[in-house]
């Protein structure tokens, strides 16, 4: 008698055509099933990223594939279900982290396949919740600010956007590493800026950041989505030599020529060994995520029209199972 084999369902926040939040869908769907060099993971919390929202939108282009549905989410955190056949690092039961490959199916779902390489023990003195909100901010701060900016002890950044999700790790790995930090925000992000203590706070919305910073900066890493225009300005805050990073599009590189100003275009990378570097700060008490809100699954769509309507700051916490969460 042959054997029916049952298919596992979960629920998930789907897209099937791109457009604004309401192309968001609650539903059930299929379990992913995993190769050989994944984790299946029961997924605690997630969080939410503007580069969601562009692939929302359709900005990614064919990297998303909508048949026969796509399942957005960057960011993981949950225990380890099932463990493929050549996954030698993890066990089922392990609390682990990650960094979500955008071609796959994402997080906004009760369970996730992600490859084993990717993925990382969460701290020991963090929660789920607190892991959720960590992978691709934090990848991306400490790629822009160690690895591309070649930040060093003592010289002076200028972090554009420092109260985001990014901006803040990026402000705390600078003091980190000991480098003089300047911040702009805004009258709505101060109290976390002023938390994080930077040596300079610039508030774009009722100062004039060309008049506030009376000395160059060695890098600008830049958070903020800026017209070409304002980006070419903004180099004449950079010295001779310096490096200007961003994650939110870049200008020309011969605007850079005439102070030798290297111009860098970010685009985050995965990887189980950068995390290790991370949950070694968060171990040490050098790294800690501010979490400004909690939402649960079914709200994703809300989050992302929050977003849209620049009502969401800081980085949010999504809840996919409540018991797990705490962890």
């Amino acid at each position: 008698m042959e054997m029916i084999k049952l298919t596992r369902m979960m629920k998930a926040q789907v897209i099937r055509t791109f457009g604004g939040p309401e192309v968001l869908s609650y539903e059930e769907v299929p379990v992913p099933e995993i190769l050989d060099d994944e984790l299946l993971v029961k997924v605690a919390t997630t969080s939410y990223n503007p580069s969601e929202g562009a692939a929302r939108k359709g900005a990614f282009g064919n990297l998303i594939k909508l048949v026969p549905f796509k399942i957005l989410g960057s960011d993981l955190a949950g225990i380890v279900h099932e463990v493929g056949t050549k996954v030698t690092d993890f066990q089922i039961g392990d609390r682990v982290f990650a960094y979500m490959n955008i071609r796959s199916q994402g997080t906004y779902a009760q369970y996730a396949a992600v490859k084993a390489k990717d993925s990382c023990p969460v701290p020991y003195n963090m929660t789920l919740r607190e892991a959720g909100v960590l992978p691709l901010a934090s990848l991306t701060a400490i790629q822009g600010l160690y690895e591309l900016g070649e930040l060093k002890k003592g010289q002076r950044v200028l972090i554009n956007g420092a109260a985001g999700g990014v901006g803040s790790y990026a402000l705390q790995m600078a003091h980190i590493i000991g480098a003089y930090v300047i911040a702009t925000g805004s009258d709505k992000s101060m109290e976390i800026l002023q938390r994080l203590d930077p040596a300079e706070i610039v508030n774009y919305r009722t100062q004039d950041l060309y008049a506030a910073i009376s000395e160059k900066v060695d890098l600008i890493f830049n958070l903020a989505r800026l017209s070409e225009t304002e980006m070419v300005r903004m180099l004449s805050l950079v010295r001779l030599g310096g490096k200007f990073v961003s994650t939110t599009g870049i200008p020309s590189q011969e605007s850079g020529e005439k102070d030798n100003i290297t111009i860098i275009a970010e685009n985050s990378k995965r990887g189980g060994e950068r995390l290790r570097e991370i949950k070694e700060l968060v171990e040490n008490g050098a790294l800690f995520p501010i979490i400004t809100g909690t939402f649960p699954l079914e709200a994703i769509p809300t989050v992302h029209r929050l977003a849209e309507e620049g009502e969401l700051h800081g980085k949010v916490s999504i809840i996919v199972d409540e018991t797990l969460a705490s962890q």
